[in-house]
């Protein structure tokens, strides 16, 4: 369960660290159901910070905290684990369909194009030039995703920790005081 909770504990902080929520809560059940369709012992409710209208940065906010679970895996652990993807609805498969959307539909690419509709582009590899946008898109916010979570091992550990024992614990944007 303590894997569960570090993978929950990186989207959260990531959340936070990019604007992307005002606070979340990570719940991390008492076992782990492998034959569970949906979240397999973890999951984290945000209090998003309102997005009506998405930009590029929000676009690639929402990537870095898709990667986060994984990327405190890897900070905590040095080694993933399949719980980032394998299904319709992970993790990855969500952050790959969100950056084929921003290149080939949303025009968020080198050059601005439109290759299709949101709902058709996302679960379908694009033409090579475009894929590799999207793929190079993936690479820079996964590798944003570790840096930020690197200076945060000791309290990925202790808040997933925290996690493990209450089966419930919230985080919030910490509030800042002026000097």
């Amino acid at each position: 369960m303590f894997r569960l909770a570090v993978h929950e504990v990186g989207h959260a902080l990531m959340a936070l660290a990019v604007g992307y929520a005002s606070g979340a809560t990570i719940q991390i059940e008492k076992c782990f159901d492998r034959s569970a369709t949906g979240h397999l012992g973890g999951l984290t409710d945000y209090e998003l910070v309102e997005d009506n209208l998405p930009t590029e940065e929000s676009l690639l906010n929402r990537i870095a905290v898709g990667y986060a679970g994984m990327a405190a895996e890897a900070v905590v652990f040095v080694a993933r684990s399949v719980g980032s993807g394998g299904t319709f609805g992970s993790d990855i498969e969500r952050v790959t369909s969100m950056a084929r959307r921003m290149v080939g539909s949303y025009g968020f690419g080198k050059t601005p194009a439109y290759l299709g509709a949101v709902d058709a582009l996302g679960d379908k590899p694009l033409p090579k030039r475009w894929e590799r946008e999207a793929m190079m898109i993936l690479d820079v916010q996964y590798c944003r995703a570790l840096d930020i979570l690197a200076g945060e091992r000791k309290r990925i550990v202790s808040l997933a920790t925290d996690a493990v024992s209450h089966r419930s614990v919230r985080i919030a944007l910490r509030s800042r005081t002026s000097p």
